[in-house]
Order: structure tokens, then sequence, then C-alpha cells
């Protein structure tokens, strides 16, 4: 620290001619589109790209949706301003002075939504069958000529799916989402199977009243239990059935006795909160679902896509990353019904759009992200449509960045910078806060521990947690801002600093020359590093506990050691003659009443 702080002169004058020629600049984000569920909040967007807060205060988020047009993302600054409406003029909300807490930053990259500028990964015309590319169709699927178009269908008789409806056994009361039931050991379904549940049996009944597409959110009751429910699934033909799953709190699904699905979470049954597809065999098929609940009412939401498990379709084998996708198809579809992507069997890894009938060329889009590396795609399409063309473009995967390295202008003792970006949220000494420097601006720059590229624009969803337990520490007016300079990033210049700058050298007090140090120090992050590392080290050792044992030892060998009960009985007995002793008349007086208490005759007569 002290060979760093030796060549401060040297750091100050760079950090000034830097500055100068417009080196280590943010660029403020529009963040004119901002919302909050606080009741009552107000944002007023102000001429210099801030944002004013009014109304009510209340406990919450500002949610900012914005975008910065930079390639690198290295770092997020939050200006906290100060605004002669606001108390004791802000920065903050806080009634009595100005203050703020920032709980929490969390911050979303995604790629820009504007296609223009996504990287092509392919684009093939199908002018004939001839001109199919690196696109096959399935065992189910041919491929027609059409006018410079090909039309899909599918070979022989579709493959015909029934199903039976639900059956449900349960509730099983304190079977755990990871402990094995009963009807988990179960190879084929036999809907007179009985199950022990402690004192009592437990067996299937069949429920017709619960439909496919229906969410039935409350329909179990019992507590830190699990219930079962059983569909028998019946195809002429192998196919892949896409189902649509949710549950009240976890969930399992088994296909012909083989898990397929595992998600152990708390939440209601909403539709869509899985999606899986089944890969069905000829003749009959089992699901089995679980229903793991915690506490309160349970239940689920069931949706198959038994129209979609016959729709032709086209492959396409080709290593692909992990990324997010964009897939056009141009088409003509002669009824309603859905087109679907899938790169893989397991959990959201499909994706479906409704399409609606239209004998004209039409382009269809389907958005999805593959979470790891694809090696063959599938496009399911309309039966008899026809099909001119389908691109895919490609972009990076939307990411929650990390954040490392906060700095600030002022951090209020038990409110560091350093606590907004370490993913706890809590009522109180955690934050950001800037006690008793109220009044003024201040600065927090946050670098990314993985700075994010995208092809084109980056799309930034910011969230600015605010949880004080007063529920009036938000912030009253700022700006965000964004870097894209190499690490180690700074939160930049203080006006103060600025108007320093504008001084001629010749001409700055001393008192100025110390200010432009002091606040170089707390800009640099390698000082502020090192600052604290010496803090650190410079605390007392903590007394090492063995120590405080050997000392406990001692303390108790030194006491001294308690006498034999007998020992003390007699020596109080010793000690009481000795009294006694000392009082002849005492001891003649008890003599004689003794005496007298044992005489018969004294005793008759009292």
């Amino acid at each position: 620290l002290a060979s760093f702080d030796k060549s401060l002169p040297v750091k100050v004058m760079k950090w000034e001619s830097d500055f100068a020629a417009g080196k280590s600049q943010w660029t403020n984000l529009d963040i004119s589109k901002i919302s909050s569920k606080m009741p009552g909040v107000k944002f007023e967007s102000q001429k210099d790209e801030s944002i004013f807060v009014g109304g009510r205060s209340a406990k919450g988020s500002y949610i900012i949706n914005s975008l910065t047009k930079k390639e690198l993302l290295t770092g997020i600054r939050i200006e906290a301003m100060e605004d002669n409406r606001l108390p004791r003029k802000g920065p903050g909300r806080a009634p009595n002075d100005g203050n703020f807490v920032l709980s929490e930053l969390e911050v979303v990259a995604s790629p820009t939504k504007d296609l223009s500028h996504w990287k092509e990964v392919g684009n093939w015309n199908f002018s004939s069958t001839q001109n199919l590319g690196k696109w096959k169709p399935e065992s189910n699927t041919k491929v027609l000529d059409a006018n410079k178009s090909i039309i899909l269908s599918t070979i022989g008789k579709d493959a015909t799916l029934s199903s039976s409806p639900f059956f449900h056994v349960g509730p099983f009361i304190g079977l755990g989402f990871d402990q094995v039931g009963d009807p988990e050991r179960e190879s084929t379904f036999d809907p007179n199977m009985q199950f022990s549940q402690g004192d009592k049996s437990l067996s299937w009944k069949v429920k017709p009243e619960w439909k496919d597409g229906q969410l039935y959110g409350t329909v179990f009751s019992a507590e830190n239990s699990s219930n079962y429910l059983l569909k028998e699934i019946e195809t002429t033909a192998p196919v892949s059935l896409p189902v649509s799953l949710g549950s009240d709190d976890g969930i399992k699904v088994f296909l012909n006795g083989k898990e397929v699905l595992a998600n152990n979470v708390g939440r209601g049954a909403a539709p869509d909160q899985e999606k899986l597809e089944l890969r069905l065999k000829s003749g009959k098929n089992a699901l089995l679902i679980k229903i793991h609940n915690g506490v309160g009412p349970s239940g689920f939401y069931f949706k198959s896509g038994v129209k979609e498990a016959t729709h032709p379709s086209l492959s396409l084998t080709q290593d692909l990353p992990a990324a997010s996708y964009v897939l056009q198809l141009e088409g003509i579809t002669r009824t309603d019904g859905v087109m679907r992507v899938q790169w893989g069997s397991g959990k959201d890894e499909s994706q479906s759009i409704r399409i609606n009938k239209k004998e004209t060329w039409s382009n269809h889009r389907v958005d999805f992200v593959a979470q790891k590396a694809i090696s063959k795609l599938q496009v399911f399409f309309q039966k008899g449509a026809n099909v001119r063309s389908i691109k895919i473009l490609r972009n990076g995967l939307s990411t929650k960045l990390s954040f490392e390295n906060a700095l600030a202008t002022f951090s209020q003792g038990s409110y560091p910078v350093a606590s907004a970006i370490d993913g706890k949220v809590a009522p109180s000494a955690n934050g950001w806060a800037i006690a008793p420097q109220m009044g003024k601006t201040h600065f927090a720059s946050f670098q990314v521990k993985s700075p994010v590229s995208y092809f084109g624009p980056t799309d930034l969803q910011i969230t600015l947690k605010q949880e004080f337990q007063s529920g009036q520490h938000s912030l009253g007016r700022f700006r965000v801002a964004v870097t894209d300079v190499p690490r180690p990033v700074s939160y930049g210049l203080p006006s103060e600093v600025k108007e320093i700058f504008a001084i001629d050298k010749t001409k700055r007090t001393p008192e100025q020359k110390k200010k432009l140090i002091e606040e170089y120090k707390k800009s640099d992050p390698q000082r502020v590093r090192l600052a604290k590392i010496f803090t650190e080290a410079s605390k007392p050792l903590p007394k090492d506990p063995k120590l405080s044992t050997l000392e406990n030892v001692l303390k108790t060998a030194e006491l001294p050691l308690p006498l034999p009960p007998e020992v003390a009985r007699l020596r109080r007995a010793r000690d009481l003659s000795a009294k006694q002793l000392a009082n002849k008349r005492v001891i003649g007086a008890q003599d004689l009443a003794w005496a007298l208490i044992n005489t018969p005759s004294f005793l008759f007569n009292r």
C-alpha cells in the first residue's frame, strides 16, 4: 500500500490526462422504460437522461428495460443525484434525511430482438425435393414437389393415439420428493393394485372429470405428502408426444417405469411450467406423475399435444453451439394448427407456436433457447403444407450478470457498496447507503466478472431492489450508465474532480491537490483492494481457542478442593461443641431439659 501511494502523483497526472483525452467514458442509458409494483410510485424522465421518482414511498424494486450499442459490456454505474425536490436534497427519499438503501443490483443481458444483427446459421430454399440440402424427412414423412416448393405429408396411415382418463392414488402422508413410493416400483399398471399407507389401504381411483388442458390447482390438500396420477396412452406406431405440465410443488414424471423428469421446486401450479417430449412405443404406454406437496393446497396441470405427434417433420443434423435461436419458415398452411421446433427430448427442449390457415405465403417464426450444444434439430409442420424456405439465425444466450470490485464515492458504515451485489436482500445492514453524506451526488460502479458480447446491441433488464425495513429508503433521482473500457473499472469522475481539473495546475490550492489524491484513492480498484487488505490485517488477531481452553483449565485447577461431606459435618460438630463448652450454664440447662423430657412422670404431669 505504501509502495502504491508513492506513485500517486504520477497516477493522478495520468488520470487527468486520460480525462482530457476522453478515455474511460461512461455512456448513460435511456432508462425511460421503467416500472415498479410499488403502489403509487411515479417516474418522471428528466432532460439529462435521469429519472425523478415521486408519489408514494414503499419497499420494492425499480425495473428498467434498456439497451446499449457497446459491443462489450465491462461495467455498470449507478449515479444517485441530488435534487432540491427531495428531502434534504436527497438523493434518496427517506423523509428525515434524504438517504437511500440499494439492497441489491441485478442485471440480465440479452441479445437484441432486431434480427438484422443476428448471425445466419443457414438459409435453405426448397425449390424441389432434390434441393433439401442438409434437411432430411423423418421416417413418417414424405416430401412431394410443388411449384418451386415442397409439400410435407405422412407415409401410410397416421399413427392413432388414444388415452385413458387419469387415475389417482394418494395422498401418501410423509412421503418426500426423493423417497420412492410404492406406485413408482410398479413396471406395469394394475388399476386394482392396493397400497398401504400407515394403517390404511389406498387404491387407484378413476378421474374422468380431470380434463386435458385444464388447471387443477387445489385438488390435493394434505401437507408434506405425495399424490400419484397415471394415464395410459396407446399408439399404433412409435411417436413423439409433446406434453405441457404444471405442479404444486415438486414433480416427477415416469414413462413405462423410466424417470424422464424431476424438478423439486416450491411453487403454485400453472400451465406450461414444464415441457417434455414423450417417446411413445407402439402399444400401451404408462405415464406416471408424482406431485409432492410441502404446505397448503396442491394440484397439477397436464396438456398433451396429440395432434402434433402425427405431424410430418424435417430434421437437420448439424453441430450448433448453445445459443439463442430464431427459426423462420416460409410456408402455406391449409388448416389451423401448430408449428413445433424440437432440439432434444428433455425439459424445455421444444418450442411451439400457433398458426392459422392461410393459403398465401407467410413467414412463421419460432424463438428458442438451447442451453447446451445441439446436434439435431427437428421441425414439425402441418400435414399438406407447402414449405418454400427455412432460415436459422443465432445470437448469444441471455445471461444474469455477476459483479465484482464494487466502488463508490462514499459508503455508510454497515452499508458498504459491495453488499449491493452479494446476492442477499435483508431488511437492515445490507445494501449501499450514504449517511451522513446526503445532499450531494454519489456514484457507484460495478465491474462485470465475465464481460458479455452479442451480435448487435445488448438488451438490458436492470432491477434495483430496495428492501430496507422502513419502506421509505428508495432512490429519488438517478442515472444508469455502462462502459466497455478494459478492466479494472472505476465509477469515473465526480463533479468536484472535474471542477478541479478545469483549474490551471499552477493555480490549484493545496486543499484541491489533496482532494484529487483522496478521490483517486477511492476510485482506483487496486488501491481500494490494498486498503481493504491492510485494514483487515491491522485488526487484532482473535484469541486462540486452544489458549482459552487452557486458561479455563488452569482457573479450575487453582480453585480450592471442596471438603468431603463427612469431614465437613464433623468439623461443624466440633465447632458447635467448642461454642457450647464456652458457656457452662447453657450446657447445664440443656442437660436438665433433656433429663426432664425423658422422665415419664414429668411427661405425664407436664
